[in-house]
């Protein structure tokens, strides 16, 4: 008896604090991917990965999800397979993103290192990309 009002006040506990943030879309500190891609937060920046198909798409976006003249921004990389050596990224740009390919062959995964430099200022983002 003792154990089915324990199990009770526990799922009523847990069930009042599910309903206490209802109707919020992200949490406080929650980075929001406005391109559907993987966010990361940088000291100057944030910067949004977007993969599908051994392309990597790039977008800069400040802290407040504001947009960067991408003019400015110059973006260098590497690619590194877990048994491999690192390979240098050559990126381009259409003026929304930065692109780049990232050859996955012999691999299903690979580590990114990206360096964004904008105003003088520079971010490394690092990430993971898989098949």
């Amino acid at each position: 008896m003792k154990f089915k009002i324990l199990t009770l006040i526990t799922l009523l506990a847990f069930s009042s604090i599910g309903h206490a943030h209802e109707g919020h879309d992200q949490l406080p500190g929650q980075l929001k991917a406005l391109h559907g891609g993987l966010v990361k937060t940088g000291k100057e920046m944030n910067l949004e990965m977007v993969f599908a198909q051994e392309t990597a798409k790039f977008y800069p976006v400040a802290h407040e999800n504001e947009t960067i003249d991408l003019s400015k921004v110059k973006l260098t990389g590497t690619a590194k397979k877990p048994k491999g050596k690192e390979t240098p990224l050559s990126f381009n740009s259409d003026g929304k993103s930065f692109t780049t390919k990232v050859d996955l062959k012999g691999s299903y995964r690979a580590d990114l290192v990206i360096q964004v430099e904008y105003d003088g200022k520079k971010d490394t983002f690092k990430f993971l990309v898989e098949k």
